[in-house]
């Protein structure tokens, strides 16, 4: 049943392969869709997460301030108060507190709750009420609004979504790093052929140490990928490697790269040829 699509592949593989040898850099290259999602991800939990947390705390912040400038005061009660814990290891406890308040304005009831961090401050009886005559759902404790310059909810979001972002800053550059080398390498690099000299699992990857010749010049490299590679890049394999013309070092084997990107085909000059050095001639044939 599969073997149509795993030929299907290794003929998809093969075509890549010879585009790779075959097409000078620069060449044109475009994410595959498990590449794409894994920058979503990145996107989503790095930029878009902080980002939205910080808008809505402004957003908070911005109606407590409104309520404050143009609010109406009335005399309202507290329906419901809910204050939740939390333990940690070291025996600190946290505290949230939930509560839900009435009141009445035109000749209506309203209800409303605010969410904030720490134990109880509004509790069951009269409190004051400030809403918007124009719109009075939009409303909230007297209280609650007197604290909205240091401990607010709408304060700490807006700080909590900053610190995300600037804390988190160099993780998302150490997970991007490696699919954007590869990315620049399949783009601008040169093919060789080289052997691979240690493949050992190290924690949760597959390291993978190679070397290859280079004008006389041997260079050594290695890398960390999945340990899905475990069977395809084994020790003693001879493997395709794209190297930076410009500084052979710095390399990448085509196996994970082909996972991550693919070529796009152009159609090439027949003036035009491939800037290789002369040892990248021998990179031909499948990778084993």
């Amino acid at each position: 049943m599969n073997a149509p699509s795993n030929t299907a592949a290794a003929a998809a593989a093969d075509h890549q392969l010879a585009l790779v040898v075959r097409t000078p850099p620069p060449r044109k290259v475009r994410a595959k869709t498990g590449t794409r999602i894994y920058y979503a991800v990145i996107i989503a939990v790095f930029f878009v997460a902080p980002a939205l947390t910080s808008a809505w705390g402004q957003w908070q912040l911005h109606k407590a301030n409104v309520l404050r400038n143009r609010g109406v005061a009335t005399m309202g009660r507290v329906v419901h108060s809910e204050t939740t814990t939390s333990s940690s290891r070291r025996g600190r406890s946290t505290y949230g507190t939930t509560t839900e308040f009435e009141f009445e304005a035109d000749g209506r009831t309203y209800r409303f709750h605010t969410n904030y961090p720490g134990s109880g401050r509004d509790y069951p009886g009269k409190t004051e009420i400030v809403y918007l005559p124009e719109n009075p759902a939009e409303a909230s404790s007297r209280m609650f609004l007197d604290l909205s310059g240091t401990q607010t909810y709408g304060f700490n979001l807006s700080i909590v979504g900053l610190v995300l972002f600037v804390a988190l800053s160099p993780l998302w550059m150490l997970l991007l790093y490696p699919t954007l080398r590869r990315r620049r390498l399949l783009i601008s690099g040169l093919p060789i052929r080289g052997t691979v000299t240690l493949a050992k699992t190290e924690g949760i990857f597959w390291g993978v140490h190679y070397e290859f010749m280079l004008e006389g010049a041997l260079y050594v490299a290695a890398g960390r990928m999945a340990t899905k590679y475990e069977k395809e890049i084994p020790t003693g394999a001879s493997v395709l490697i794209l190297y930076d013309p410009r500084k052979p070092k710095r390399s990448e084997l085509y196996i994970p790269t082909a996972r991550c990107y693919e070529i796009i085909p152009t159609v090439v000059s027949s003036q035009a040829a491939p800037t290789a050095r002369p040892n990248a001639a021998a990179a031909t044939g499948r990778n084993a």
